[in-house]
């Protein structure tokens, strides 16, 4: 039963880290309050790559907008919400419930990158193809180098580190997702002919089309 309270505290805590990655900005400073502050400033999604490519449209008293999509998006919402509504104490609902989410941002990933294919040449189609790649194999070397080292030094994590390994890849597959549909953005906003916002694809999430 010990086993079972601490294995639920660390997945909460790192759910805790994952749904709380929007953040207050003011002068450029982030806070630590929550999306959904109620101090009325404004909102700035707080991006894992360099976070000034990421406010373009900023203000300083008005969020871009992109940022203000991303900090709201529908995938971690609808999580947030089965999160409420599910028990995942016992170790292999857990799995099942984080596996299905890293499912549904890996099909979102190629969702976002198929929309920016759509404006891309296809020498550019082809270099996006190697960068993805790229970012596949790195992502996931990491990850085995992780395991390696826990394994080869007899690290004792328990079951949950099946689930905190889920969490990890949702927290890669939804940051990539981002800065996929950030170029989707830049693309269809700041070309000559820009695309009219009906047509725009870069906010456009797959579960929910």
């Amino acid at each position: 039963m010990k086993i079972k309270r601490i294995t639920c505290l660390v997945l909460v805590c790192l759910l805790a880290l994952l749904l709380s990655s929007c953040v207050i900005k003011q002068d450029g400073v982030s806070t630590g309050d929550s999306a959904d502050s109620k101090s009325g400033d404004t909102k700035s999604y707080n991006f894992s790559i360099i976070d000034s490519v990421y406010e373009q449209g900023a203000t300083n008293n008005e969020p871009d907008e992109f940022s203000v999509v991303m900090a709201n998006d529908p995938i971690n919402t609808k999580m947030r919400n089965d999160l409420l509504l599910q028990d995942i104490s016992d170790t292999r609902e857990a799995q099942v419930f984080f596996d299905s989410y890293a499912k549904i941002w890996q099909d979102e990933l190629s969702y976002s990158i198929n929309n920016l294919k759509k404006y891309l040449s296809d020498e550019d189609a082809a270099k996006l193809d190697i960068a993805q790649a790229n970012w596949e194999n790195n992502w996931k070397s990491n990850m085995e180098f992780d395991r390696s080292l826990i394994e080869n030094n007899e690290i004792f994590l328990g079951t949950q580190y099946v689930s905190s390994a889920l969490i990890h890849q949702i927290s890669q597959y939804r940051d990539r997702v981002f800065h996929i549909k950030y170029m989707t953005y830049l693309t269809e906003n700041h070309i000559a002919n820009i695309v009219p916002k009906h047509e725009q694809l870069w906010d456009k999430f797959h579960e929910f089309v």
